[in-house]
């Protein structure tokens, strides 16, 4: 089992996350970084229990309004 070290984007707080759920999309929904079009990871802070999009080797988490992130979704988009 392999842990990564989250930095939460609302309240600040740093936890370890498991890595093991790689490559999972739920109801066909997922985000990406616009500029590199990295698909992203959903996170849940273990303190404000907010959920959270995380980037393959970086910290920082990004939150759902970021302008940085773009949502893609439906069934019919699923890879």
């Amino acid at each position: 089992m392999r842990f990564r070290e989250v930095i939460c984007p609302y309240c600040n707080h740093r936890y370890m996350e498991r890595m093991d759920r790689e490559g999972i999309i739920i109801e066909g929904w997922y985000f990406y970084y616009k500029e590199t079009g990295e698909r992203m990871e959903s996170s849940s802070c273990t303190k404000c229990r907010k959920i959270c999009y995380v980037r393959k080797g970086v910290l920082e988490g990004y939150k759902k309004d970021d302008e940085r992130i773009k949502e893609v979704g439906g069934f019919n988009s699923i890879e």
